[in-house]
């Protein structure tokens, strides 16, 4: 989730989100926090320290520092005064220490971001700083009194842990007046992380039991190169169940690209969070100030994002519109109440349909993935998420008469969902959309299982091998008839067509396959009845769509002619079973009279005008007796 705009600004994934509401983030923060508030970075700490005590870098400082290993210019710094017994110890300590000490009026905005979203549902902290600067003592004082200092380290548990732990020391003229328990120099590093292993010991306990995200680190930095060789060293040793940890991580897109910078930190073993530093890194603190303020401000928070951005249509290509990606974080949230869908379901208009789908939000379930279109008829395990089932009730309490939602629906060639399929018939119970888009729904809400969007032709069965009882059901099967909606169109680009769909009724066989049923008439004669049934279901489609009843059918449009005859071009499939009726009657008649003549009596009482077309048709090729 993007919580300020920009496109180079960092995107925050849903599983850290998701992670510091459920208290299993933790924050681990290095210098860069602390540079809004005045403090320096490592570097910079470097270059003060040897200004303050009138030294000049060697030859081997100078490499040290080109190579970027700070620890080890304050290392030979160190040794240097050391080597000279006139001189405090400890100087150079102090004067780190003094450096690093904050102003009154320091800008501790940052600060008190970090703390409200390391703040857990306790009301304590789960927080790491390798830094000595005491910011989150003056952003809350309270803090104090939660928080651990080296080398005296908590076991850090879930069960155990909630406190700020400062890893390598704070400065506390109280306690530490000399400043030794700071962790600064490579000597220092080597023992807290290879020797002692105090730190590294925390650091392992960490990341396994909760996902770290590093904040104010580069990727050069030492304290990096210290945790990843941890990490790695205990992977060496079988540890495997450690989680992944994450970095927030600027890019000077000047020197390196994005893609390269990915891939840096992969190599250590860390998931970027990428962002383009410049202008001093704002893009993170403001972040990560956005971040708390909408994990502070909660259901207000969520309430604001979707009125101000889903109240408008979105445009697309939709991934590079920052308004839709808000919108979308906020509907994919963990939240069983579904705040965000019930919000969204007043304001959203039609156009986020697209957006919807593509983000996988009207097919979220619970436990396993579920569709509003899905052939599954295990719907106990495909149950839908509650913000599916809120999207699912915006659409159908706002948009059946949408011709985008009907022409949606029509593209995705499937079944729908029975919980769906109820929320249209509650619907139309409670109110009816006007025509044409009432008959579609009426449709898709009574006959829904006979509605196909696709081709129905599947494998023909083999009658020349077989007809056994098995294989003529098979084919009834195919014959079948079944209302096929597809989209419709207008000649006219100009004008929308009237009828937001095109309603048909179709079989599963072609022309080829027709033909070949042709050779086996007389051995298929008992089928007569029940083709006879599926002609009246396939006219009671057609009723259904308004294109029939006792007075007129399609029929004499689709088929001109009921004897064979060169107009008939059989552009519609379903007239095969006009001639099926045809055909086999005239074969039963001459091998099943009985029959012949029965059938004959059904169709007299079919009110459809197609069965009066069979009815004379029968008369004028037989010698039964013409009604009176």
């Amino acid at each position: 989730m993007k919580f300020v705009p920009g496109k180079t600004a960092p995107d925050i994934p849903r599983e850290l989100m998701e992670a510091q509401e459920n208290d299993n983030l933790i924050f681990f923060c290095g210098a860069g926090i602390s540079y809004p508030a005045g403090l320096p970075l490592f570097k910079g700490l470097i270059d003060d320290v040897y200004k303050e005590l009138v030294v000049l870098p060697t030859k081997q400082v100078q490499n040290a520092l080109n190579q970027s290993r700070y620890d080890t210019a304050l290392e030979l710094l160190e040794r240097l005064f050391h080597s000279e017994s006139r001189v405090d110890k400890h100087l150079v300590r102090k004067a780190v220490a003094t450096r690093l000490t904050l102003k009154h009026d320091a800008n501790l905005d940052t600060h008190k971001a970090i703390l409200q979203l390391a703040k857990t549902k306790q009301q304590k902290y789960r927080l790491v700083t390798t830094n000595f600067d005491r910011g989150f003592v003056l952003a809350e004082p309270a803090t104090l009194a939660m928080s651990d200092a080296a080398p005296k380290l908590p076991v850090p548990k879930p069960h155990k842990w909630q406190s700020i732990v400062y890893l390598h020391g704070i400065i506390d003229e109280e306690s530490d007046p000399n400043s030794e328990h700071l962790i600064f120099t490579s000597g220092d590093f080597g023992a807290a992380y290879l020797t002692e292993r105090w730190a590294s010991r925390f650091v392992s306990e960490l990341f396994r039991h909760f996902t770290v995200l590093f904040v104010g680190y580069s990727i050069d930095d030492p304290v990096m190169r210290y945790m990843t060789d941890a990490i790695a060293a205990d992977k060496r040793r079988g540890y495997t169940h450690m989680k992944q940890p994450y970095v927030l991580a600027g890019v000077n897109t000047n020197q390196q690209s994005f893609e390269d910078a990915c891939l840096d930190w992969e190599a250590k073993g860390v998931i970027p969070v990428l962002y383009d530093d410049e202008n001093d890194h704002l893009y993170l603190h403001e972040t990560l100030k956005e971040w708390a303020a909408y994990c502070r401000d909660g259901l207000d928070s969520i309430e604001r994002i979707i009125n101000s951005h889903a109240s408008t249509p979105p445009l697309p290509p939709y991934e590079h519109d920052e308004s839709v990606q808000l919108v979308v974080d906020v509907l994919k949230k963990n939240d069983k109440e579904s705040f965000a869908a019930k919000k969204f379901c007043d304001v959203a208009p039609i156009e986020w349909l697209p957006v919807l789908e593509k983000e996988g939000l009207l097919a979220m379930s619970v436990p396993r993935e579920s569709s509003i279109l899905t052939h599954n008829t295990d719907y106990d395990l495909v149950k839908p998420h509650p913000t599916t089932y809120y999207l699912w009730s915006w659409l159908v309490a706002n948009h059946l008469e949408s011709k985008e939602f009907i022409e949606w629906i029509i593209s995705k060639n499937a079944s729908l969902h029975p919980s769906f399929i109820q929320r249209i018939k509650w619907k139309l119970e409670e109110t009816s959309p006007k025509e044409p888009y009432l008959t579609f729904w009426r449709i898709i809400a009574l006959k829904h299982n006979q509605c196909v969007f696709t081709d129905l032709y599947q494998e023909f069965p083999d009658l020349k091998a077989s007809r056994d009882d098995l294989t003529l059901s098979a084919l009834l099967k195919q014959l079948e008839p079944k209302i096929r909606f597809s989209r419709s169109f207008s000649w006219d680009d100009d004008q929308a067509p009237n009828i937001p769909y095109q309603g048909d009724v179709d079989i599963g066989i072609d022309n080829w396959h027709f033909e070949q049923l042709s050779k086996y008439y007389y051995e298929m004669t008992s089928m007569l009845l029940p083709i006879t049934s599926l002609l009246k279901q396939a006219m009671d489609f057609w009723q259904l769509l308004g294109q029939a009843n006792d007075k007129y059918d399609s029929s004499s449009l689709h088929l001109a002619s009921i004897s064979p005859h060169h107009q008939n071009n059989r552009f519609h499939n379903w007239t095969f079973l006009i001639e099926l009726c045809r055909d086999l009657w005239n074969a039963a008649y001459q091998t099943n009279k009985p029959l012949a003549v029965a059938v004959l009596e059904l169709w007299k009482m079919i009110p459809f005008p197609v069965f009066k077309r069979l009815i004379f048709h029968a008369y004028a090729t037989s010698d039964c007796a013409t009604p009176s």
